[in-house]
C-alpha cells in the first residue's frame, strides 16, 4: 500500500461515481436491466419473415445502425434469384439506405451491375440516397462501356439524386451522358432506314406476287385449253407447284430457348433504341445541359424522339428554369410501412359471397333472367402505344410504368 494514500481512501472502490476516466455501461433498451437486442439476430428474423417482416423489426435494425451493417452486407453478397428468395435482399438494400454506411458503397455498386429489374433500380435508389459521398462511384458506373440498358439508366437517375443541386456535379454528369445521346440518335436513324428497307422489299414481294398471280391466272387458263383437246404433251399444272419457298424446321428441345435467371435478367435489361434516346433526352434536359441543347434539337427536327414520352414543350420549360428542381428523397422505412399497410388490408379483406346461380336444365338449357339495359358508356380507348411494365411512365417523371401510374391506371 503507498504509505502516501490515507488508508480510507486506499479501501474506497477504484470506480467511483466521481471518477470521469471508469467505463460506462450502455444503457439498457426496451425493459429495464434487459441488454439490447442482436443486431444479427435481428437480421435472421428478418430473413425468416420472408417478403413482409414486419416495419417494427425493421426500425429495430435500423436502430442498431453500425452493428447491422456486416449482417446486411453478408445477405447482399448471396446475390439470390428468384422470389421469394430476393426479398431478404430488397430489405437489406433498403436498410442500407436508411443507416448509409460508406463501405456498403461498393457492394451496392455490385448489386446495380447483377441485376437489372427491381432490386438493381433498388440499389441505385439506395446510393442515391447516400448523397454527394456516392457521386463518384456512381460516375464511373455510368462511364462502363458494359453497363448499358435499364443499368446505365439507374446509374444515371441514381448519381443525379447523388449529385443534388451541386452544378459542377451535375456538369460532370451531362459529360457522360452526352456521347450516349449521340450514339442513341446513330443507332435510331439505323433503325429507322432499316424499316424503310423491309418496306420497300414488301413493297416489291407485292409486286412480285401481282405478277405471279396473273401469270398463274394465264397458265391456268393455258391448262384448262389443252384439256379440252386431246393431245399426247403432257401438260403441267401449276397448281401442283409449291411456289411457296420450305420454311426452316426448329428442332424441339433447343437448349437455346430455356434461358437461366441471369439471362432472363439480361433480356430484361435490353432498351432499344428509341428508349435510350429518351431517356438520355430526358436526363440531359432535365440537367438543363447547355452543350446538348443543339443535339436535342436536332433530334426533335428529324424526328427521331417519340414526342409520346416527352415533346419540345417539357424541353423548352426545363431548360428555360433551369433544369428540374432536385427533389427531397423519400425516406425507405417510411415507403415500406406504407406498402406493408396496403398489403395487410388486401389480405385481410372479406371475400365477396358467392353469386348464386340458376339451377341447371336437364337438358342444358338455362333459363335467361331479367337483366335491366345496361347504361351507355362511353367507350375509353388508348390513343397511344401499350405501355409494358419496364417503360418509361407516360407521365415524364423519368420512372417505370410499374412504378408510377400503372397502379393507378389499372384503377381507372
Amino acid at each position: 500500500m503507498d504509505p502516501e494514500i490515507p488508508e480510507s481512501q486506499a479501501q474506497a472502490s477504484p470506480t467511483t461515481e466521481s471518477d470521469s476516466s471508469a467505463p460506462t455501461s450502455p444503457e439498457p433498451s426496451g425493459i429495464e436491466g434487459q441488454a439490447p437486442p442482436d443486431a444479427a439476430a435481428l437480421v435472421d428474423r428478418m430473413v425468416a419473415a420472408g417478403e413482409w417482416p414486419e416495419p417494427a423489426l425493421l426500425e429495430q435494425i435500423a436502430q442498431a445502425g453500425d452493428a447491422a451493417v456486416e449482417p446486411l452486407i453478408a445477405i447482399l453478397r448471396t446475390y439470390p434469384r428468384g422470389w421469394p428468395q430476393e426479398a431478404p435482399l430488397d430489405h437489406a438494400i433498403g436498410l442500407l439506405s436508411v443507416i448509409r454506411p460508406p463501405r456498403a458503397i461498393p457492394e451496392l455498386i455490385e448489386i446495380v451491375r447483377r441485376y437489372s429489374a427491381e432490386l438493381g433500380e433498388a440499389a441505385s435508389q439506395a446510393l442515391g440516397r447516400y448523397g454527394t459521398i456516392a457521386f463518384e462511384p456512381l460516375l464511373e458506373l455510368c462511364r462502363d462501356p458494359a453497363v448499358t440498358g435499364y443499368k446505365r439508366s439507374h446509374a444515371i437517375h441514381a448519381a443525379m439524386a447523388a449529385a443534388g443541386a451541386d452544378p459542377a456535379l451535375r456538369a460532370r454528369l451531362a459529360e457522360v451522358i452526352r456521347p450516349y445521346l449521340a450514339a442513341a440518335m446513330d443507332r435510331v436513324r439505323e433503325e429507322i432506314r432499316a424499316a424503310r428497307a423491309v418496306e420497300d422489299v414488301a413493297e416489291d414481294e407485292d409486286e412480285d406476287l401481282e405478277a405471279a398471280g396473273a401469270e398463274f391466272e394465264e397458265a391456268d387458263e393455258l391448262a384448262r385449253e389443252d384439256a379440252e383437246e386431246p393431245s399426247d404433251d403432257r401438260v403441267l399444272d401449276v397448281r401442283d407447284v409449291d411456289l411457296a419457298a420450305p420454311e426452316p424446321t426448329r428442332e424441339a428441345g433447343d437448349p437455346s430457348a430455356s434461358a437461366s435467371s441471369p439471362a432472363q435478367d439480361e433480356a430484361e435489361n435490353e432498351l432499344d433504341p428509341f428508349g435510350q434516346l429518351w431517356f438520355h433526352v430526358s436526363d440531359l434536359s432535365a440537367l438543363a445541359d447547355p452543350l446538348a441543347r443543339d443535339l436535342i434539337q436536332t433530334a426533335f427536327d428529324e424526328e427521331l424522339v417519340e414526342t409520346f414520352w416527352i415533346d419540345e414543350k417539357v424541353v423548352e420549360r426545363r431548360y428555360r428554369e433551369g433544369g428540374e428542381p432536385v427533389r427531397p428523397v423519400s425516406d425507405w422505412l417510411h415507403d415500406y410501412r406504407d406498402q406493408y399497410q396496403r398489403e395487410m388490408e388486401l389480405r385481410n379483406r372479406p371475400l365477396k359471397p358467392l353469386v348464386k346461380t340458376q339451377p341447371r336444365h336437364p337438358s342444358g338449357y338455362v333459363e335467361p333472367e331479367e337483366t335491366p339495359a345496361p347504361m351507355v358508356q362511353e367507350t375509353i380507348r388508348n390513343v397511344g402505344p401499350k405501355l409494358g411494365r419496364n417503360d418509361p411512365c407516360w407521365c415524364g417523371s423519368g420512372k417505370k410504368y410499374k412504378k408510377c401510374h400503372l397502379g393507378k391506371d389499372s384503377l381507372t
